[in-house]
């Protein structure tokens, strides 16, 4: 990442997401009472955002159907092999790599990083179309939710989930619900959440789905209890 040091700030500012409003926690809690817990022990969480559509697109394409933990392995080895390298301070930093670099690599280096064949295809045909056909990925960023989700979706291997988290990720517009993300399906009803009362946090429902899966997965579990 290279700029003035006003447009570092302003990158920096999106990724930790200082500018989100959090909304009244009672209104959160009164919907779904299971979540408390979270936000009275992690007062203001939110998620942390990408710098752009691109990064945000491939990191969601990663994480499909694996644990989090092996999609960021694979993420920084992704980074490390192909982002552009910056010495700070004695200490190398690396960019998120361009659709021109992750292109130029081809399907079965993206497979030696640990992608699947499938996956990094899906990743190569989104490059490719920035690339050579001059999409505009960016800009989907500036459609309404439902919108943008349908344009994601018409990449290959690009569905609902996969879409939606692209988008409040690079967006930080956390008004899409995400129940086809297991933690989050399996925190919401950890979280006791109400139906008829989720339709009037529908502001909220990407924060909602954030929470319940962080509720889910800081929540102790029996061996096999989720098999």
């Amino acid at each position: 990442m290279v700029g003035s040091p006003e447009a570092v700030v302003g990158v920096v500012k999106h990724v930790l997401n200082v500018g989100y409003e959090y909304p009244d926690t009672s209104l959160l809690v009164e919907a779904c009472p299971g979540l408390r817990v979270v936000v009275e022990e992690y007062p203001g969480l939110r998620p942390a955002l990408n710098p752009s559509m691109w990064e945000s697109l491939v990191k969601a394409v990663i994480n499909q159907q694996i644990p989090t933990r092996l999609a960021l392995r694979i993420t920084s080895r992704l980074v490390e092999c192909l982002g552009e390298r910056v010495a700070v301070g004695g200490k190398a930093l690396y960019d998120f790599p361009s659709p021109e670099a992750v292109l130029g690599a081809g399907v079965e280096r993206l497979r030696g990083l640990g992608l699947s064949r499938r996956k990094a295809e899906y990743v190569i045909s989104v490059a490719e179309a920035i690339v050579k056909q001059g999409y505009d990925l960016e800009g989907v960023g500036e459609l309404p939710p439902q919108e943008a989700v349908e344009e994601l979706r018409k990449f290959r291997g690009v569905g609902p989930w996969t879409a939606k988290l692209a988008y409040m990720a690079y967006t930080g517009n956390l008004n899409l619900l995400l129940p086809e993300d297991l933690s989050v399906s399996r925190g919401l009803r950890l979280a006791q959440c109400r139906e008829e009362l989720l339709g009037k946090v529908t502001d909220y429902a990407g924060l909602i789905s954030y929470l319940a899966a962080t509720l889910y997965e800081h929540t102790p579990r029996r061996k096999g209890a989720d098999t």
